[in-house]
């Protein structure tokens, strides 16, 4: 279950080192594409879900570079263009 935009994640994600920031889904990748567009936070604490690679994206210890590395990933990539020509 994905939680809404601005959805209070304290609680949720209290036993997590770096926490949930929303702010991150407005960063951008290399091809200037949102993060937000890829990937959406879940109700578990420590990932979010990238909806184009079906792959967890998991942020617990390594905070927002987690993301960042995700954008890179080759898979995600390939995934994001023939996502874009269908969208």
């Amino acid at each position: 279950m994905y939680l809404p935009p601005g959805y209070n994640t304290k609680e949720l994600e209290s036993s997590v080192n770096n926490k949930w920031r929303w702010e991150w889904l407005h960063e951008r990748d290399p091809r200037r594409e949102k993060w937000g567009d890829m990937g959406f936070k879940k109700n578990t604490p420590g990932s979010a879900y990238c909806d184009i690679c079906l792959k967890r994206i998991k942020y617990q210890s390594n905070g927002k570079k987690a993301f960042k590395s995700h954008a890179e990933d080759v898979t995600l990539v390939e995934n994001y263009r023939t996502w874009k020509s269908n969208h």
